[in-house]
């Protein structure tokens, strides 16, 4: 991307040369400026144009790689479900158990749609698995208890995040609180859905505040986007016209300065905008200077040459 706008630009200094050059040589009436490309902007554009098919064929591939492993996720999620069902050798279920949670690291990301559902399936059968088929009966009290204080000592970590100022750092508390719960295992039944109630209602408190945190931020950026481009379509008509006098010249330097400080003053736009506008916003300020200093040029030549006749 770095090197198509630079390249771009190029291009468009090129097109103000042209045209510089092409006004200062007489012509005959109703001719108009035709642009004379690069001779290599073709070569240029089929490069670019290889590489955004590369870059679609890559996202491409990615797409088919997470439905791939949405599917495997899916089959280890059906073993585990009749697992959970019908085993109830404790032996040869956790080997079985053991088995699918040892696939299950080794797939990748999936869809970001099915990411939620996939991993609360994948949490809700392991937490049945040792609810469900008297291997909870195999566990030892104190195991029990052992996890229980655990998980009521990450409530107590992922508590102050509620009250955190900085946003940032109460997501990223909550995300490592959330990390340490998944690695804990299983507690007393009389107690569990008490703890993951209390623990989720916390999260779901700080990532919502966190949410409408980031949306707020998307909100102010496309605003000062529509500002942005508002100033960059107010200089572009300013460029755009045909400026004879000297007052008006200086008139349209000020509104121009003013703009250029207006700009200063608004905030950012998404970064996937803020370059580009601001790009075309340089873009339209250079052709008002530039077609500012032809015409003093142009000025000072023909006043130079008045000179000499006066002489």
């Amino acid at each position: 991307r770095d090197l198509m706008s630079s390249y771009n630009q190029q291009t468009a200094q090129e097109k103000r040369e042209q045209d510089e050059a092409w006004n200062k040589e007489e012509h005959e009436e109703g001719e108009e400026f035709e642009f004379q490309p690069n001779v290599v902007d073709e070569a240029f554009e089929a490069l670019a144009e290889d590489f955004r098919g590369r870059v679609r064929a890559w996202k491409d591939e990615i797409r088919k790689e997470r439905q791939s492993n949405l599917e495997s996720k899916q089959k280890l999620l059906s073993r585990l479900e009749e697992l959970v069902k019908e085993e109830e050798n404790i032996g040869k279920a956790f080997a079985e158990f053991n088995a699918i949670g040892e696939e299950w690291k080794t797939i990748g990301h999936v869809p970001r749609d099915n990411h939620k559902d996939v991993l609360d399936q994948y949490t809700k059968l392991k937490d049945d698995f040792f609810y469900h088929i008297n291997i909870y009966k195999a566990l030892q009290e104190n195991d029990l208890r052992i996890n229980e204080e655990a998980k009521r000592a990450i409530i107590d970590k992922a508590r102050p995040a509620v009250e955190m100022e900085s946003v940032r750092e109460a997501d990223t508390l909550i995300r490592e609180c959330q990390k340490e719960w998944m690695d804990v295992g299983p507690t007393p039944r009389d107690n569990y859905k008490e703890l993951a109630d209390e623990f989720f209602g916390i999260c779901r408190e700080v990532l919502g505040k966190v949410k409408e945190h980031f949306d707020a931020i998307r909100e102010v950026h496309d605003e000062n986007l529509v500002l942005k481009e508002s100033l960059v379509k107010r200089v572009a008509e300013i460029s755009e016209l045909e400026i004879v006098n000297h007052g008006t010249w200086t008139k349209k330097t000020k509104e121009i300065l003013e703009a250029q400080k207006e700009w200063k003053s608004i905030g950012f736009a998404r970064k996937e905008d803020n370059e580009r506008v601001w790009q075309e916003f340089r873009t339209a300020c250079d052709s008002f200077f530039d077609k500012k200093s032809a015409y003093y040029e142009e000025r000072k030549g023909e006043q130079e040459g008045n000179k000499e006749e006066k002489e």
